[in-house]
Order: C-alpha cells, then structure tokens, then sequence
C-alpha cells in the first residue's frame, strides 16, 4: 500500500509543487479519487501554474468538493424541464401577484416527482475544467475589480464569492450572469451611482441595504404563502414567489454574490421556545463587522432577531466540517441535521456561550447530543464528543431547557435528566422526585407571546352598541371594553329597550381585531341573525379576517382591517328587536389558553420519558391538579385540538409567592 501511494504522489509531483505543501497530499488524494474526471481537476491547476492565488483558490475548492453534488438522470431532468416551463411562463401573468397559484402547480409536481428519486453525481466526477476556470476567474474578477469586496482577505473570499456553487443539488451553470439578468436596470444604474458618495464608494453595506430593499419589494410580500421550495438550479430557485425563510435568504445569497456583494447565510436549527428554526443572512461589512439581516425581508441596518434565545447558530460553508465528517464516521446513526457536514458553529458570534460536560454511561456512542423541545418532541442542536468524564459540549446558549440525548435504531433516546442553563450560565438539573407534590393552577398550554399580548390589547376602548336605526344614527352605548383577558370574557347588560342591531365597534388603531361574539336572551339563549358590519379585509385575500370571521365560531379567525378605517365594525341583524342581557367576546388570540369542554392530560418528564399524571375536562378557564411532583418538567397536552405546547416548570408568582405560576422553557 505504501509503494502504491509512493507511486501516485511521483506521478503527481509536478503538480504538488503548485499548491501549498501543507495541503497538497489532501488535494491531490482527492483528485485521484475523481476517477475519469481526474484529469479534468489536474488540468485547473495546471492552468493557474502563473498564478499561485488563484491556484490556492482552486487547491480548496477542490479539497472540499468530496460531499459535493448534483441531481442528476432521466427523472431529475424532466423535473427541471417542468419546472421550468412553468416558471417561464408564469413570468408573463406576474408571478408575484399570484404566487399562491404557482405554489398549488409546483406542489403537484413535486408529488410526482419525489427528490429522493433523483440520482446523485458527486461534483469530484462532474465538474470540467473550463466551469471551474471560468467560475474562478468570474470570483476573482468580483474581488479584485469589483466596488463591493476589496476589503475581503483571501479566507473571506473563498466562502462568500468563491464557490462554484450554493448549495448541494444545483446544476452547474452561470449563475451569477443569469442572476444578474433578472434584475431591473435601475438596480445597476442606483447601484453605479454609489460611486459618486464618498460615503457609499465601496461600502457592501449600503449597497446591501439598496438590494435587500428591493428584493423585498419584489419578494417579500405580507401575503407570500409558506411551503417547501425545491429548484435543481440557482437560476430556477430565483423565480420561485414563495416560501420560508431559508428560501428568501438563498435568493438574497444568490442575488448579492453575483454582484460581489460578500453575504453569508446563518440559521439555527430549532428554536429553544417554540417550533421550527429559522434562517438568515449575513454581511462581510468593510468595517469588518458581520452585520445580520433577513434576506428579502429586514435590512442591514435593522438587528435581526437582536434579542432571541438560540441554542446554537450554524454558518453555510462550501468548506467541508472535519468534526461532522468524522461524526458521520463513527456513529452508525446521525441525526438529519449533522449528515451535512457543511457547517461551522458561529453560535459564539452571536452571544455568550457556555461549556459544559454531561456523564455519558452509553459508552459504545462516540458522540452525543443536546435536544432542544420544538413544541412535540426533542430535536438536537448541538453534539459533543466523549472525553474524560463524559461528553463535551461547547459554545450553548443561555437560559435554555436542554436534554442530553444519543441517536439509535430507536430514535433519540435521552441519556440523562433535562438542565436548564440559566442567563447566568450556570447549570440546574430537573430531577424530578415523587416524595413531594403540590397543588397547581394552569390556564393556558403555550407561553403568550408579546404579540399575541399586543393583539388582544386591541380590544380596550371597544364598544358595543344597540340601535334601531341601520345606520346607527340614533344609538345607545351598552358596554366599552376597560380591560382583557386572552380568552373569552363576557358582560351582563341591562339596556334601555331592545333592538335590532347590535354591533361591536373597534377603537382607534384597533383595526377590527376581535375573534368572537356571541348574544344571548335572558333566557341564556343564544341570539343570531345577519351577519353586518365594515366590508373587507386587511388582506384582500384573505376570507378568515373580515366581519364574518367573527361570529364563524372558530376562535382563529378574526376580524382585521386596514388603519385606514379608523373605526371598523361588525354586528348582527336580528330582523326585529331583541332583548340581549349577556355578550361574550373573546379578543384575537391564539387558542393556547384552556378551553371549556376541550379534554387535557398533564404529563411530567421522568426516566427519559413523559408519565401521566391525569386527565381532565375543562369546565372553565384553568384546570387545577393535584399531587403533582415538586420541581418537575411538565407538559400539557390538549387531546381534543391544537397543535402547539410548551414544557413548563411552576414558579412562586413574584407578586404572591404562595401561588404558582407557569415558567416556560
């Protein structure tokens, strides 16, 4: 085996001496495992024999494009042909007018075409030489000539404008040249106009900014529908309308890369206090500050999610992670996240971070991890490798309810009580004994966001009203809303006579928003008739947030207008009038809190696992149980409805420590 490796380093002698020593077994091992395409990656270096810089650029791109590929085949093709067309011609009706249609049709080609019946054709064996000149010549060409990067070192350049590629999967192609295509001739002449600034010459930032704006413009609209994009090509994915937010951040990646602009792209995986995780951009500032913001969404110069708590933050690399590579080496089993071993943790980039260590006693696994809650089960974040005393983890984020788990052929399996790091950083173990119990009151199964706080505030200074004229002329005020709770509430009346027309009337800068009405007789029956009120909606496209929404008996729908109409309302017509001694009402929120009639179990975390403690009907806003173990985690599960639950632990209230009260994590 030795003389067979003498032998390949002889032959690749003449050009070993090309790129730099430290790296050029690696290189020149990974061209020779190109196989018929070796040739293709010898001849790259061979071109820039008198050139070192860009024969160091082609050294590492080459060193890691092992894991590097594009769809390929029959199926992948017809796909891409497909998908296309429908793209093409979409552009003449404007898709961004009408992205959900596009959305529908892309959907129904997606089902029949299925990614994971695409083959793969690893980038080692695919790439020419004449695409790879010509992407590293069109980078240099950006870095060296262009208004937007001089600033960049060469580490910087070769993870922002350098790539041939953005991410696994693309064709290879011009893509910086068909990116630049769809852009208006105004960007550039904006764009050129810089030049004549002596405070925006060269600055990346204000050009970003100028970019960002316009792609929101273009992209970024309020009523975008949510979904999974898939394109085989840069070019594809840019004339997709819709999607998440890792989708409008690739757009803005792709779109400022093709101009010189060096932006990166950063996400954590999942968020420490609700579902899903979350995607954004970064820039290369030439005042040498990363700056963050939303790709298509908020500009550079807003802080992007300034103050949210992150386990762990991952940057995009075309660079290959040699601790994920060996982590896929050494554990049969990955989880999803970490098989791509594109990655590098930024996290301490972003904040104070922590390191800490947890016993391990399943030693057969080199690795194990830390699983943050996503509203359902526990998703890892973060992995640490075996050492003395157990695993190591490093660079977490605070104020986190973390569990310490390892990945088998049975799924996450815990391998320790749940901590929370708290703002300090310090560490506290949930071990949860059954010696002791308490009694505990909960009313709600989620944590109330400050935005769901906001909305429901929009109810104070409402009215509701009684008349017998249509037009409310001649009008009698019964009740104006003094306070909130984010469930429903209701307010006994004694009004003068009866009438035909009742109505609920929004305050100034409410815009509508209220959820639900209800009228009853004073028999406690309730009352409806015809629906009336301000026609429309803040989202014309939207059929859940007008007048009707209120009374459709659906606690998520509501009813929202534009801040143009300073006093929207909706009510009811009962066709002759009626005597109404109770109005239920319920302010826009998010059906988290306890709903009467809905069915709950109360589970707490112990043994690796969640273990009931009881099932209940709701009879009213709260639920109390009874000999619930002290300092437990709990879970609250709604079995009739709902999707969205919180892990909690019980606190004393600050304002009466004799009550407990729910502290999410």
């Amino acid at each position: 085996m030795k003389q067979v490796l003498f032998k390949v380093i002889l032959l690749c002698l003449p050009i070993l001496t090309q790129c730099r020593s430290v790296e050029s077994i690696r290189v020149f091992m990974t061209i020779r495992s190109a196989r018929e395409n070796a040739g293709e990656l010898r001849a790259v270096i061979r071109h820039y024999k008198d050139e070192p810089l860009k024969r160091r650029a082609a050294c590492y791109l080459i060193k890691n494009m092992p894991g590097h590929y594009t769809y390929t085949g029959a199926l992948a093709q017809s796909f891409s042909r497909q998908l296309d067309s429908l793209l093409d011609s979409s552009a003449y009706e404007n898709p961004y007018y009408d992205s959900r249609r596009i959305q529908i049709k892309v959907d129904s080609l997606l089902r029949l075409y299925p990614i994971s019946s695409f083959d793969r054709t690893p980038d080692l064996e695919s790439v020419t030489a004449g695409f790879l000149i010509s992407n590293i010549d069109a980078a240099f060409e950006l870095w060296i000539n262009g208004p937007w990067a001089g600033h960049l070192d060469f580490e910087e350049f070769r993870e922002t404008l350098l790539p041939y590629t953005i991410f696994n999967g693309y064709k290879h192609e011009d893509w910086r040249s068909k990116a630049k295509a769809l852009l208006d001739e105004d960007v550039f002449e904006t764009l050129e106009s810089y030049r004549y600034s002596s405070d925006m010459d060269h600055s990346p930032f204000w050009a970003c900014k100028y970019l960002n704006g316009y792609l929101r413009d273009r992209y970024g609209r309020d009523d975008v529908p949510k979904g999974t994009v898939r394109a085989l090509s840069q070019s594809s994915m840019l004339k997709i309308p819709y999607g998440e937010c890792d989708h409008f951040a690739d757009i803005a990646l792709v779109i400022m890369r093709s101009l010189g602009i060096p932006v990166l792209e950063d996400l954590t995986p999942q968020w420490p206090f609700r579902s899903l995780g979350h995607t954004w951009n970064v820039l290369i500032s030439s005042s040498g500050h990363n700056i963050s913001f939303g790709g298509c969404d908020v500009d550079p110069d807003v802080l992007h999610k300034p103050d949210q708590r992150m386990s762990k933050v991952y940057r995009r690399t075309y660079a290959q992670n040699k601790e994920l590579i060996r982590l896929n080496k050494r554990e049969r089993i990955v989880p999803p996240f970490f098989t791509n071993i594109f990655l590098k943790d930024v996290t301490r980039e972003y904040m104070r971070t922590v390191d800490i260590k947890v016993r391990g006693w399943r030693l057969k696994h080199k690795y194990a991890y830390l699983a943050v809650f996503d509203d359902k089960e526990w998703k890892p974040v973060c992995f640490g490798r075996r050492a003395i005393g157990g695993y190591h983890f490093r660079d977490i984020g605070k104020d986190i309810l973390y569990l310490p788990v390892i990945c088998d052929d049975n799924g996450i399996q815990a391998i320790g009580d749940p901590f929370i790091i708290d703002i300090k950083g310090d560490k506290h173990t949930i071990s949860t004994s059954t010696d002791e119990s308490c009694n505990i009151v909960l009313t709600r199964k989620y944590f109330l966001s400050q935005r769901m706080h906001m909305y429901a505030g929009r109810v104070i200074g409402g009215r509701f009203e009684g008349s017998n004229d249509e037009t409310f002329r001649d009008c009698e005020l019964i009740h104006t809303v003094s306070g909130w709770r984010n469930s429903w509430d209701s307010v006994s009346l004694n009004p003068s006579k009866a009438y035909q027309y009742w109505r609920y009337v929004s305050p100034k800068d409410g815009l509508g928003n209220i959820a639900e009405v209800e009228f009853y007789g004073k028999d406690r029956e309730r009352v409806t008739g015809k629906v009336i009120g301000t026609d429309g909606s803040y989202n014309v496209n939207d059929t859940t947030t007008n007048k009707y929404s209120v009374f459709d008996g659906d606690p998520l729908t509501y009813y929202d207008m534009p801040r143009s109409i300073a006093n929207p309302w909706t009510g009811m017509d009962f066709g002759k009038p009626v005597d109404i001694a109770t109005i239920k009402y319920l302010p826009r929120n998010d059906d988290n809190n306890i709903r009467p009639g809905d069915v709950y179990e109360l589970v707490y975390w112990s043994n690796g696992s969640w273990c009931p403690l009881g099932r209940k009907v709701a009879e009213g806003n709260s639920l109390s149980f009874d000999n619930v173990p002290i300092n437990a985690l709990l879970l609250l599960h709604d079995l009739s409805r709902g999707k969205e639950e919180r892990p909690f632990t019980m606190k004393p209230d600050p304002r009466d420590s004799s009550v407990l009260i729910q502290r999410w994590w």
